[in-house]
């Protein structure tokens, strides 16, 4: 998470912000805010990705079989469903984990 918090504050910042690149960043928080610092943000992902990659994996699931049909049933799925069903699912999953990235990146430039 350091890394992501580092590399947000270099984006949200643009060339002529504050920090010279990630390194200068890197350094620039820890000693102006402490290292810990380098964990703002880290909650939202805590208390939701388990949540998040419940509904991925259950949706991943419903949705395969959807794509599958009635004449898939005991089979396993071909490629090209499977990655019918992923494009469902990561289009839904993307609607509920965006809100939660915002919140992240806002806390990490705080």
């Amino acid at each position: 998470h350091p890394f992501d918090t580092v590399k947000v504050r270099v984006q949200t910042e643009g060339r002529s912000g504050r920090f010279a690149g990630p390194f200068d960043a890197l350094l620039k928080t820890v000693r102006q805010e402490g290292p810990l610092a380098l964990y703002r943000g880290v909650t939202p992902p805590l208390l939701l990705t388990g949540g998040i990659n419940f509904l991925l994996f259950g949706m991943q699931g419903v949705a395969t079989d959807w794509v599958k049909g009635e004449g898939g049933r005991g089979r396993e799925a071909r490629a090209g469903e499977v990655a019918r069903a992923a494009v469902m699912t990561g289009a839904v999953i993307s609607v509920v984990v965006t809100p939660m990235e915002s919140v992240k990146a806002r806390l990490q430039v705080q």
